[in-house]
């Protein structure tokens, strides 16, 4: 196990590697291209200077501009096209010794200055004779170095002239371009050529690890075939949660419909285990919280795909273990609940280890992602989904993998909700959930402060707690419902139903929070349908799959006043009301019966 986990990451540091030496191949390609440009721009650069006075005392000025840095040595003024003078480099000093006779003991300044007239650099006028004779054509009369790109003043005075027969000429400033100003445009093209040769190399050992893994994966899969066993990995990212009775209870049926689950949690979650809930492993003694350095985590503001990247290095020993439980129990399938990193480290697990994969979807998981979906569903066998708004969600991120979606309600042991058939006077309205922005607890609060302010009842019991529990109870104190609110915390399912069967209506203001996150199809929804208590919710997320005008009091927006207007219609229509709770609970008898969904869940998990 550990050298296939050794050659995964080898695999990414030599694409890391391999991606670096491209990135670097393109900027000396481009490096290369600009260095060739530059130079034979500087080649076929000329500044003329005409009708240059070469008399004693002449002087002359002009603007000089120069368009782009040149990697020359230096610039050369250059009289040119002068009768009588014939340049020959075989014999310099017999050259050098005609010149000085043609042209006399020429003398003067040359003067660059910049905008501000300032002294940029200062050059003797004199003559020149060398090997830059012959690539310039011309006779050299000062020379200076390669000015950076600007605008200048060219200042040139003669001291000393010429003979009274050549009274003028014309120069030219131009560069002295020689094999070595071409030095790094080669050392730019060998670096185009090494980068080119490293690329190569890398992709092709990729490659061939590649190649080595895909048939390890293979054999380990035909061996894990050929032993016979069916076990299937039921991964969930933390294990127990209070919040999440519908997993227990599909966990708990699917285990009893005789599908051979190994239940696995990553974490331990937020409660304790109490009698008749499955039992799972737990692969992490610490929960998520503690995990990591307990640092502040800054990966909200990642990319997804750098979310995931650096959740697996994090997690890389979680992701070991859970291979050596694939491994240990011949899986031929794993599925995870949640597309978190419960779901990360499932498929890549599986793509390691050679076998199939599934996920199942809710709702935050997909409207408020947190890693790329199309990374999780690219080698899914298929997809569950408690509801058609996050089905829809994940259809129009990732259109190819509507053939592989299944929409299964999480249902109700319908003999566990009976239907009451009277309703308690001067009951309470009841609010059970998590404190959570998408619950909306505060709109509910401030709707029940508006009932007392009219004088009617407005008694709330709250069943649940969050993060933000403090915050509420603090409204609640503030819009003065002190007396009127209940905080029962979290309880066990079976006081949840007794609190139902005591409740006037439940109010569920749910909401989309500002991180898209949004409710499924919560629970109680479902469990107070099918017990005959009133339903006042906003419909976002899958609310409105299944509660509708004919089975509750859904709300399009959830604001205090429409929460006050729908609870004083369910106050003040009670035939209304009771026509409601019966087609809510033949709503939840039609499409929301555990026994019927668990069979579609357990057929899905056949080889």
């Amino acid at each position: 196990m550990r050298d296939s986990q050794r050659s995964i990451w080898v695999g990414v540091a030599i694409l890391l590697i391999m991606l670096f030496a491209a990135v670097v191949l393109v900027l000396q390609i481009a490096e290369a291209r600009r260095l060739r440009r530059v130079l034979q721009d500087a080649e076929a650069y000329r500044f003329t200077v005409d009708q240059l006075p070469l008399q004693q005392g002449g002087a002359w000025q002009t603007e000089l501009t120069i368009p782009e840095y040149v990697p020359a040595e230096r610039m050369l003024l250059v009289l040119q096209g002068q009768p009588g003078i014939q340049l020959n480099a075989s014999d310099a000093f017999a050259e050098m010794t005609r010149l000085q006779r043609e042209l006399g003991a020429l003398q003067g300044t040359v003067r660059v200055l910049n905008q501000a007239g300032e002294l940029v650099q200062e050059s003797a006028l004199g003559l020149r004779h060398g090997v830059a004779d012959q690539r310039s054509g011309g006779v050299v009369l000062a020379v200076l170095p390669a000015l950076p790109k600007g605008n200048y003043q060219l200042q040139i005075e003669i001291a000393a002239p010429i003979p009274d027969t050549m009274p003028g000429g014309s120069c030219e400033l131009l560069y002295d371009i020689g094999r070595l100003t071409y030095l790094p445009l080669y050392k730019s093209y060998a670096r185009v050529l090494v980068f080119t040769l490293l690329a190569v190399l890398l992709a092709r050992i990729l490659i061939t690890q590649l190649l080595t893994s895909h048939r390890q994966r293979q054999n380990e899969k035909w061996l894990a075939e050929g032993i016979g066993c069916d076990k299937i990995i039921y991964l969930l990212t933390a294990y127990p949660l209070w919040s999440e009775t519908f997993l227990r209870q599909d966990l708990r049926l699917l285990l009893a419909e005789g599908v051979p689950l190994q239940p696995l949690a990553l974490f331990p979650g937020d409660g304790e285990c109490q009698p008749g809930w499955p039992q799972v492993r737990v692969l992490s003694p610490s929960p998520p919280a503690a995990a990591g350095s307990g640092a502040v985590s800054f990966s909200r503001y990642l990319p997804a795909v750098l979310r995931a990247v650096l959740s697996l290095l994090r997690h890389r020993r979680l992701l070991r273990q859970l291979q050596t439980e694939i491994r240990a129990s011949h899986a031929w399938h794993i599925h995870a609940e949640f597309a978190d990193l419960g779901a990360l480290l499932a498929s890549v697990a599986a793509r390691h280890c050679g076998i199939s994969f599934s996920l199942g979807i809710h709702a935050r998981d997909v409207h408020a992602r947190k890693y790329p979906l199309k990374m999780l569903c690219q080698e899914v066998s298929f997809v569950t989904t408690c509801n058609r708004a996050a089905g829809a969600a994940l259809i129009k991120q990732i259109p190819g993998i509507a053939p592989k979606m299944h929409l299964i309600y999480h249902g109700l042991e319908l003999p566990d909700w009976p239907f009451r058939e009277k309703e308690p006077a001067d009951a309470p309205l009841l609010f059970v959930g998590r404190f959570m922005p998408k619950k909306g607890l505060p709109i509910l609060l401030q709707a029940l402060a508006q009932l007392q302010e009219a004088g009617e009842r407005c008694d709330l019991v709250v069943v649940g707690s969050g993060p933000s529990e403090a915050e509420f109870k603090a409204l609640s104190e503030s819009l003065g419902l002190a007396g009127k609110v209940q905080w029962l915390g979290i309880l066990p399912r079976e006081e949840v139903a007794q609190q139902l069967s005591k409740a006037e209506a439940i109010c569920v203001p749910s909401v989309v929070a500002r991180d898209g996150d949004r409710e499924g199809i919560p629970n109680v929804v479902v469990e107070a349908m099918a017990s005959g208590v009133p339903v006042v919710a906003g419909i976002s997320g899958g609310i409105a799959e299944i509660l509708t005008p004919e089975t509750g009091w859904p709300l399009d927006e959830v604001t205090p006043a429409a929460l006050l207007a729908a609870i004083r219609a369910l106050r003040s229509e009670p035939e209304e009301r009771e026509r409601r709770r019966r087609l809510a609970r033949q709503r939840v008898e039609k499409d929301f019966d555990a026994m019927r969904l668990i069979q579609r869940r357990k057929n899905l998990f056949r080889r």
